[in-house]
C-alpha cells in the first residue's frame, strides 16, 4: 500500500526533471548539475522529503504553471553523492502520488504547495483475475528472454495488491514517457490495472511475433545453408564423373 502515514509539509521543493517518471515504492537514481543539487540538500528542512514531476514535452519556461505535470510523486532523498566537479548522484525512494496544486518559483528553490493522492483498493474477482493474468504474463515475456530483477522477480509471486503490482509492470513494460505519466495520473488502481494488462499483452504478443520471425528465418537460413551443401556435393561428384567420363 502507498505510504498513507507520511506527514506532508505545507510546501516541498520541486525537482522536474524529462527523462523518466518515477513510481511509488521505486528507488532510483538521479545525476544532476550542482545547482540541481541544492533542491535535494534542501530538503532537509522538509524532512528529506521532495516532489519529482516530470516536464511536460511541450512545456514553454515563461508560464511556470504550464511546466508541470500535475500528477507527481512523492519522494525520499536517501542519498547524496558528490561524484565529480560539478556532478552529484542522488538517490531517490517514491512514496506516494501527489497532486501539484500551486509553484512557488520566487526563491532559488521552487517549492510546490501539495496534496496527497489517495488510492482506494477494493479487493474483487476482476481484481483478482487481472492479478493472476498480470503474474502470468511477466513469466511469458521472461520465458522470451526480457530480463527482471531477481527482487523484483520474488516479489511478483506474492503481490497481490492491484496498485503495488500495477506500478511494478509499469517500470517493467517498455512505454514512452507519455504513457507511463498516464498510468502515473490513472488514480483508480482497478482502471491502472487494466491499462498495464493491455501494455503487457500488447508487448508479449510483440514477443512472441519477434520469436516466430526468428525461428521462421533461423529455420530457412538452417534449410538454405543444407540445400546449398547438397548442391555444392552434387556438383563435386558431377565433377569427379566428368574427369571419369573424359578419362574413358
Amino acid at each position: 500500500m502507498p505510504h498513507t502515514n507520511i506527514e506532508l509539509p505545507e510546501k516541498l521543493p520541486i525537482y522536474r526533471q524529462k527523462e523518466m517518471v518515477p513510481f511509488p515504492y521505486m528507488i532510483f537514481p538521479l545525476f544532476v548539475s550542482e545547482h540541481d543539487a541544492l533542491i535535494f540538500t534542501e530538503a532537509n528542512a522538509y524532512d528529506n522529503l521532495v516532489a519529482v514531476v516530470l516536464q511536460k514535452s511541450d512545456a514553454q519556461n515563461i508560464d511556470q504553471s504550464a511546466v508541470f505535470n500535475e500528477i507527481g510523486t512523492l519522494c525520499r532523498v536517501n542519498k547524496i553523492n558528490k561524484i565529480g566537479d560539478d556532478k552529484f548522484k542522488i538517490t531517490l525512494e517514491g512514496l506516494n502520488r501527489l497532486r501539484i496544486l500551486e509553484v512557488d518559483s520566487s526563491g532559488i528553490v521552487s517549492l510546490a504547495h501539495c496534496e496527497m493522492v489517495r488510492e482506494f483498493v477494493e479487493k474483487s474477482m476482476v481484481s483478482d483475475a487481472l492479478v493472476q493474468s498480470l503474474n502470468a504474463l511477466l513469466k511469458i515475456s521472461l520465458s522470451h528472454g526480457k530480463p527482471l530483477p531477481d527482487d523484483v522477480m520474488k516479489m511478483i509471486d506474492y503481490i497481490d495488491n492491484p496498485a503495488r503490482l500495477s506500478d511494478l509492470v509499469a517500470l517493467y513494460v517498455n512505454l514512452p514517457l507519455d504513457d507511463l505519466q498516464e498510468l502515473l495520473e490513472t488514480v483508480d488502481p482497478l482502471e491502472r490495472l487494466k491499462k498495464v494488462y493491455v501494455h503487457l499483452t500488447n508487448e508479449v504478443q510483440r514477443m512472441q511475433v519477434k520469436s516466430e520471425v526468428t525461428n521462421e528465418v533461423s529455420r530457412k537460413v538452417g534449410k538454405n545453408q543444407k540445400e546449398y551443401i547438397l548442391r555444392e556435393q552434387m556438383k563435386h561428384i558431377q565433377d569427379e564423373l566428368g574427369e571419369d567420363d573424359a578419362r574413358t
